[in-house]
């Protein structure tokens, strides 16, 4: 009798055990779905940030790697329903770094757009004084409207805005300046042209055979060290390349045509590259 009452005691415990580690697991499916369900919402709201739906899911992150037991029937949804919600995280941050690169290279689109009407002017004379003055007032109103730029980006672009205002106003030292630079501009500018032909897998002009070879082994040389072979880092090649275009200063208007001509074609075949990939 005392056996018997013995065993009893033991499997009474140990169903009582099992309930509670049910009832455990079964608050753990609770708590993991409640995290989901929350993170969800998040994600289901446009105006909401990656940096806010992180930082939710980075505090959440170690209560959830506590929760380890749940029913075994539900363990694998909970955890593909939160691996679901990792992907779109992810797919978030990078949907907004996509368009955060973009309003950044349209600011520097415009910003250049406007250097170089009053570089133009500057070069070209085409204008009367009155025209000249409603000029300047249109792009200064223009670059104000403008959002805050990063250093680097806002540098050389400040500085050539500044040159070109300053000759427009009858400046001689920034006219003689801006003009100087015409040679220095021009070489920048064939040399964009000639990585970016390379980046892209254009022909270059055939005068220009020699400079894509020297510049070709130079690249070869820099892989040996520098490997920059996946999609991702050929895309921020080819922006750095049309953002350095844009930074650089005028050229002469025997140039400017078919320099710009020869870049858009090398990017155009660029972008359609990635479009293709």
């Amino acid at each position: 009798q005392q056996f018997r009452s013995a065993c009893d005691a033991v499997f009474d415990q140990l169903r009582k055990e099992r309930i509670s580690a049910d009832a455990e697991r079964e608050a753990n499916l609770e708590r993991r779905q409640a995290i989901c369900a929350e993170l969800e919402s998040l994600l289901d709201q446009p105006k909401k940030t990656f940096r806010e739906i992180h930082q939710q899911f980075a505090a959440t992150r170690d209560e959830w790697s506590q929760l380890r037991n749940v029913p075994r029937k539900q363990e694998r949804a909970i955890d593909a329903r939160y691996e679901s919600i990792k992907q779109r995280l992810a797919e978030r941050q990078r949907q907004e770094a996509k368009t955060a690169a973009e309003a950044r290279l349209l600011s520097i689109r415009e910003y250049s757009r406007i250097c170089t009407c009053l570089e133009q002017e500057v070069l070209d004379q085409t204008m009367d004084e009155a025209a000249r003055q409603t000029l300047l007032s249109e792009c200064s109103h223009s670059r104000q409207a403008l959002p805050e730029f990063a250093a680097q980006d806002a540098k050389p672009l400040q500085a050539r805005y500044e040159l070109a205002t300053r000759a427009l106003q009858g400046d001689g030292g920034a006219q003689a300046s801006l003009r100087e630079g015409l040679a220095k501009n021009l070489q920048q500018r064939l040399q964009l042209c000639l990585q970016l032909e390379v980046a892209t897998g254009i022909d270059s002009p055939a005068e220009h055979a020699d400079e894509r070879m020297k510049y070709q082994v130079s690249l070869l040389a820099d892989a040996m060290q520098h490997k920059h072979t996946d999609e991702e880092s050929r895309e921020d090649r080819l922006t750095a390349l049309e953002i350095a275009w844009l930074q650089a200063g005028p050229v002469n208007q025997q140039e400017r045509g078919k320099l710009t001509e020869r870049f858009e074609r090398a990017l155009s075949a660029g972008k359609g590259l990635g479009n293709d990939s």
